[in-house]
C-alpha cells in the first residue's frame, strides 16, 4: 500500500482490512490528510456504524489537529436523519418531528392489539398465532420497510407459509402464497395507518428514517433538486464498517455514491472487512456487501477514476501464536467459503509478543453450563494469581442466553466485578420481580407464591418488612437494601430514580400503595433497556457482537462448541428476495420450500464462522478456548 497514493484527494479506495490491522488510524490519517490538502471539513462526510465509532473518530482527529472541529462524521441513521431535517417538508414532516423510541411503538400495538386481530384473522390461512406471535410478526412487518411487494410480481415474491397441521395439501402452496401475499400487503397498509394516526406527522419511527429518506431521495419531482443541494456539500464520502451496511441502505445512499464516483474531483473511501459481517439480524448481507463493492470498482473504471483496492492482512493487535493460531484454523476449503476470502487468506503480525492459545477440554457428556462457568473461574483465579488485572480480561459467549446467565452467577458468587456494554433487559431481571413483590406484600398484604423465593434469598425478610413499616424511607434507600446483592444492575438507576422521585415514606399509605406501585413499574418499564458501559474494573463479558471492535489481553471463548440454532425462529425475513418464511414442521415441506430453509440456515452457519474469526481476532496475548475437543 502507497501511502501518498491513498491519502491523495484525487484517489478513491477500497480497503479490506482485517481485524487488528488498524483501519481506524487508517480512516483518521485519510480525514486529516484532507483537511491539510485545504479540503474544507465541511465537505467531508464520514459514515460509520455506531455513534461510539463516530464520537471516537472525531476525537482522534481533533487530538492529531490540535484543535476542535465540526466534523460531518456520522452514523447512517444519523446522516439520513440530518437530510430528513433539512428537507422536512419535501419529505412529508413536520419541521420539528421527533424520533419515536421503541417503547412508544409497543404501546401503540399494545393498544390496537384487538384491531390487529381483527385484520390478521382476515389472512387468507390462520397462522395459528398466540398474541405474542402476533406481535412478533406484527413488529416485522411494521420494522422492515422493504416489505413492499410490487403486485405484479407477487408470483417471483411470495411469503412463504403453510399452516401447521395438514388441512392444505402441498399442490396449494403457490396459490396459497399468492394470497397470502396479498393480505399481507393489506395487513403491513393498516399497522402502518395505525402508527401514522397515533404517532403522526410530528414522530417517525427509527426504521421509517430509512423508507421516509429512500422516498425523498426517489420522488421525481423533486429528486434532483434534493440531490443537488446535498451532493453540492459533499466532495469526499468515506464509509466505515461497509460490510455492515444494510442492503436498505446502500439502495438509500446509491445516488450519493454516484455522484462522488462520476465527478472527477470527488473521491470515495470505503473500508470493511466481508470476514467480519456478522449482522445479518439487522440487516447486512455478506453477499450483497460483495456485489455492493463489484459495482463500485466498475463504476470506478468506468469513470476512469484514479483508484486502487487495498488489503490490510498484518495485525497490529494479536500475538505471533494467536495469528499462527487463526491462520491454521481458518485455511481450509470450508471455512474460506464462510468467510468470503478470494484472496490471500494468510494474516501477519506487526506485534512482538509470543502470546499463547490454550485449549481447556471438557468432558462433551457432562458439558454444562455449571462446569463452563466454573471453569471460566478457574481461569480468573489463576490470572489473578499471577498479578494479572480483572480488566485485562474479556468473556465472550454467543448470545445472552442461559449460559450467560450462569456466567454472571459464578462471578457474583466469587465477588468478581465485571461490566457490561450491552443491554440488560431490566423488567426481566429477578431484582425488580423481587422489589415489586415485596412492595406488593408489605403495602397491600399481597401473597403469592414468589414470596416463597423472597424468604429464601432474604432471611431477614421479615425483620426488613417491619423495619420498612417503622422508619420512612426514600426510593434510593428502598433500594439501596438490594444494592449489594445486584450492584452491578442497580447502580445506574441509583440517580435516576432518587432524582426524578423522592418519595417518602409519608406518602406511601395503604390508599396510596397502589399508586407508588404502578408508578415503580412504569419507571421500571421506562428503564427496561438500560446500558451499562464498561468502565471502570472489572472483567468484561459480553456477547462476540458485543465485543467487535474492541481487543483485550486475555480472552474467553465459554461456549467455541454451541452449534447454531437455524430453527429457533418462528419468523425469518429475507432482505434480498424481500421475502417473510414461516417456519413449519418438516412433513409438512415441500422441496422448494425446504430449498429456502436450507439455503437460510447455510448462511446462518457461514455467519457462525465469521462470530468465530471475530471471537478468535479480539485477543492481544492469549486466547482460551472452552471446547469438548
Amino acid at each position: 500500500m502507497q501511502d501518498n497514493q491513498i491519502l491523495s484527494p484525487n484517489h478513491s479506495s477500497i480497503v479490506l482490512a482485517s481485524a487488528g490491522s488498524g483501519k481506524t488510524t487508517l480512516l483518521k490519517n485519510r480525514y486529516v490528510s484532507l483537511i491539510k490538502n485545504n479540503i474544507d471539513p465541511k465537505r467531508i462526510v464520514c459514515l460509520t456504524y455506531t455513534n461510539n465509532a463516530a464520537e471516537e473518530m472525531k476525537e482522534r482527529i481533533s487530538s492529531e489537529l490540535g484543535e476542535m472541529l465540526d466534523l460531518k462524521i456520522f452514523t447512517i441513521h444519523s446522516f439520513l436523519l440530518s437530510i430528513l431535517k433539512a428537507f422536512p417538508y419535501e419529505a412529508g414532516l413536520d419541521p420539528d418531528f421527533e424520533i419515536a423510541d421503541d417503547d412508544s411503538i409497543r404501546q401503540v400495538l399494545y393498544q390496537n392489539i384487538n384491531e390487529i386481530t381483527k385484520i390478521a384473522s382476515k389472512l387468507t390461512i390462520s397462522l395459528d398465532l398466540n398474541i405474542e406471535g402476533l406481535l412478533d410478526l406484527t413488529n416485522k412487518i411494521v420494522n422492515y420497510e422493504s416489505f413492499d411487494f410490487n403486485p405484479a410480481n407477487l408470483r417471483s415474491h411470495t411469503f412463504k407459509t403453510i399452516r401447521n397441521n395438514n388441512e392444505y395439501s402441498l399442490d396449494d402452496l403457490e396459490l396459497l402464497n399468492i394470497s397470502l401475499t396479498q393480505d399481507l400487503l393489506e395487513f403491513k397498509v393498516k399497522l402502518n395507518d395505525i402508527l401514522s394516526q397515533e404517532i403522526g406527522r410530528k414522530r417517525i419511527t427509527f426504521s421509517q428514517i430509512i423508507s421516509k429518506a429512500e422516498n425523498l431521495l426517489n420522488n421525481p419531482d423533486i429528486k434532483e433538486w434534493v440531490l443537488y443541494k446535498i451532493d453540492s456539500g459533499i466532495d469526499h464520502l468515506m464509509i466505515d464498517e461497509a460490510q455492515d451496511i444494510t442492503i436498505d441502505q446502500i439502495r438509500v445512499l446509491q445516488s450519493i455514491i454516484d455522484n462522488c464516483i462520476s465527478d472527477e474531483s470527488k473521491s470515495i473511501f470505503i473500508v470493511g472487512d466481508i470476514k467480519q459481517s456478522i449482522y445479518s439480524f439487522q440487516g447486512s448481507n455478506s453477499d450483497y456487501f460483495l456485489k455492493f463493492l463489484d459495482n463500485v470498482i466498475n463504476q470506478l473504471k468506468f469513470h476512469n477514476k484514479s483508484h486502487s483496492i487495498e488489503y490490510l492482512n498484518s495485525t497490529y493487535r494479536s500475538s505471533k501464536a494467536i495469528i499462527d493460531f487463526v491462520n491454521d484454523y481458518f485455511n481450509n476449503p470450508s471455512s474460506l467459503s464462510a468467510l468470503k476470502v478470494t484472496n490471500d487468506f494468510t494474516h501477519n503480525t506487526l506485534n512482538n509478543l509470543d502470546g499463547k492459545i490454550v485449549k481447556h477440554i471438557i468432558n462433551s457428556k457432562t458439558a454444562k453450563n455449571d462446569i463452563i462457568a466454573s471453569k471460566i473461574i478457574e481461569i480468573i483465579h489463576e490470572k489473578l494469581s499471577l498479578g494479572e488485572k480483572l480488566n485485562d480480561i474479556m468473556i465472550l459467549v454467543r448470545n445472552r442466553g442461559t449460559l450467560f446467565s450462569t456466567i454472571k452467577d459464578y462471578l457474583d458468587s466469587n465477588n468478581i466485578k465485571y461490566l457490561s456494554r450491552e443491554s440488560i433487559v431490566m423488567n426481566d431481571h429477578p431484582l425488580f420481580k423481587d422489589i415489586i413483590t415485596i412492595i406488593r406484600h408489605i403495602f397491600l398484604n399481597i401473597t403469592d407464591f414468589s414470596i416463597n423465593r423472597i424468604h429464601h434469598i432474604y432471611p431477614d425478610y421479615e425483620n426488613f418488612r417491619s423495619y420498612i413499616l417503622e422508619n420512612k424511607l426514600s426510593i434510593m434507600e428502598f433500594l439501596s437494601i438490594f444494592y449489594k446483592q445486584y450492584c452491578n444492575c442497580l447502580r445506574s438507576l441509583y440517580n435516576e430514580f432518587d432524582r426524578i422521585y423522592d418519595i417518602s415514606y409519608s406518602f406511601i399509605y395503604k390508599e396510596y400503595a397502589g399508586s407508588i406501585i404502578e408508578l415503580l413499574e412504569k419507571m421500571l418499564g421506562f428503564a427496561k433497556i438500560v446500558y451499562i458501559e464498561a468502565e471502570g474494573e472489572g472483567v468484561k463479558l459480553m456477547t462476540i457482537h458485543g465485543s467487535k471492535g474492541l481487543e483485550n489481553k486475555f480472552v474467553i471463548i465459554a461456549d467455541f462448541d454451541n452449534k447454531v440454532n437455524t430453527g429457533s425462529n418462528k419468523f425469518e425475513y429475507s432482505h434480498e428476495n424481500k421475502t417473510f418464511i414461516y417456519n413449519v414442521k418438516s412433513s409438512l415441506r415441500s422441496k422448494s420450500f425446504e430449498s429456502i430453509l436450507q439455503e437460510q440456515k447455510s448462511l446462518m452457519l457461514e455467519e457462525s464462522e465469521r462470530l468465530t474469526y471475530v471471537a478468535f481476532t479480539r485477543a492481544k496475548e492469549e486466547l482460551h478456548i472452552i471446547c469438548k475437543s
